[in-house]
């Protein structure tokens, strides 16, 4: 769980069978075969047999995302009302039908573009690639660490815990109990395994009350729940395929006999991301709530960036009229990167592949790119506010975002943006290759930057992948382990049995 990986590239060859291509609702009728009631235990058995990447990277059919489809659409169209029994074969076949979805590539000019192709597969892929310590361990960097020290207006970590249900690190404890547990139990968590003996220890840290509040609140669901939320907008005709899988919010289901069965339990993980907890907390909280999210992120930036050992980190500049410039100047011996950060995100149609993809670019990285070009050109005026920053060396543009815009450094997504570049190599990076590029280079990042935005091919690609690889594994970035290692399961849920076996349950 512990190792840090950058995305690969999605899987194009598994995606584009033209020659068996079928249409979303053919994919439904496959899965319509079985009773939701047996085919929803199956693929939770299929998920966790296939939870380790490299099984279902090799195995390119058995891959989690064509799971998860499979089980929001045995909930939203699925019926009792059909012939017993599920096989391991009717789980490939589905699963197979999945990759064989036809995309309109190359056939629409609304979504038929090659960078919406791209967001589409990436939205659809990369999550199921990122380890989860990064995940989780941000989420306690930003909304507990980074909070406590941030100047913000309204949120404070009282509201937002009160929003949440629990405080950002026991609502982490929960859930990875909730998921771990999921993982040993075929995809179910039952409450009633809070009054086992086995669980004594693991309440005393986080107390039952409190696991069947944050359970309740924001991990449980109904069938019922999910068609109506799936039921509310639907993409037309194969972009259902890309619609917003409500497992992902809400993991575990309530079966018929009243225990809560997590299909894909994968999703419980995704729940303690920072995204997650925002689109959690965000309709309860209001506008003002993002605002100070984007001051929050700021600081958690600032926090990483003091991990750099070999940079004056010069923080934004006031100039003429109360004015601001991009939030940091990194300046290195041999480069000045120009960094803005981002919070805002793409909607759920820019996802899609619409024709909304490149207005949102523009609202979010366009806006980045825009600021960065402005302090660029006082830079290079010699404007007096903008004296400490160095106009004898390169100069190199970086959009940091909290949460990833997948190929958003590839030339088919940037010509969709009407809002150009600044006229210096910039690169949009993720929170999460932030922190991989510190941890990698806390020495020298600097030239391997740009190294990087200078590269013709490497800087089209995600930063993840673009940095050089080290030898063994990846470095932990300090930040994060010190959020991790603060976690309440650390010496009360590792290690622990978490099973209702023999219990009577």
């Amino acid at each position: 769980m512990a190792g840090s990986s950058a995305p690969r590239e999605p899987f194009y060859r598994n995606l584009s069978r033209t020659f068996q291509q079928i249409s979303y609702d053919e994919f439904v009728q496959r899965v319509r075969r079985h009773r939701p009631s047996e085919l929803l235990p199956a693929i939770a058995a299929a998920a966790i047999e296939m939870r380790d990447r490299e099984l279902w990277m090799r195995s390119r059919v058995l891959v989690p995302w064509a799971l998860g489809l499979a089980a929001k659409e045995a909930i939203v169209s699925g019926n009792e009302h059909r012939p017993g029994g599920v096989t391991r074969k009717d789980i490939v076949q589905i699963c197979e039908a999945v990759a064989k979805i036809r995309d309109p590539l190359g056939t629409s000019a609304d979504t038929g573009s090659v960078a919406s192709f791209m967001t589409r597969v990436s939205h659809e892929q990369f999550p199921f690639q990122m380890s989860p310590f990064e995940e989780i361990a941000r989420t306690q960097a930003l909304y507990v660490d980074a909070l406590a020290a941030a100047p913000t207006k309204r949120l404070t970590p009282a509201l937002l815990s009160s929003a949440l249900g629990s405080d950002p690190t026991d609502f982490a404890g929960v859930g990875f109990l909730l998921a771990v547990g999921a993982q040993l139990n075929s995809g179910y968590f039952d409450l009633r395994w809070l009054e086992q003996p086995n669980f004594v220890e693991i309440c005393e840290v986080l107390p039952a009350e409190l696991i069947r509040a944050v359970f309740k609140l924001e991990f449980a669901t109904t069938a019922q729940a999910v068609r109506e939320r799936v039921g509310r907008v639907r993409p037309p005709g194969d972009l259902k395929r890309h619609e917003f899988n409500p497992l992902r919010s809400r993991p575990f289901v309530e079966m018929s006999d009243g225990r809560h069965l997590a299909p894909q339990p994968a999703y419980a993980f995704h729940k303690l991301e920072p995204n997650a907890v925002y689109y959690a907390v965000a309709p309860r909280l209001g506008p003002d709530f993002t605002n100070d999210l984007g001051i929050t992120f700021e600081t958690y930036i600032a926090r990483q960036l003091d991990q750099l050992d070999d940079v004056a980190v010069v923080p934004e500049i006031e100039y003429e009229d109360g004015r601001r410039s991009v939030d940091w100047f990194l300046v290195f011996g041999e480069v000045v990167v120009f960094v803005e950060a981002k919070i805002t995100r793409l909607t759920e149609s820019a996802r899609l592949g619409t024709s909304t993809l490149g207005q949102d670019l523009d609202r979010t990285i366009g806006e980045a790119f825009e600021q960065i070009g402005r302090s660029l050109g006082l830079v290079q005026a010699a404007h007096p506010a903008f004296s400490a920053i160095p106009s004898d060396r390169p100069h190199v543009g970086l959009v940091i975002t909290l949460e990833p815009y997948w190929m958003a450094n590839s030339l088919q997504t940037r010509s969709l943006m009407t809002k150009p570049p600044p006229d210096i190599p910039t690169l949009v990076a993720s929170s999460r290759e932030l922190e991989q590029w510190i941890a990698d280079h806390p020495t020298g990042g600097g030239q391997v930057l740009h190294e990087i935005a200078i590269d013709a091919e490497r800087r089209t690609w995600n930063l993840g992948l673009a940095l050089p690889p080290r030898p063994g594994d990846r470095a932990k970035n300090r930040l994060l382990q010190r959020a991790w290692d603060r976690l309440p399961w650390r010496d009360a849920l590792e290690d622990r049995n978490l099973s209702s076996k023999d219990a009577g349950v």
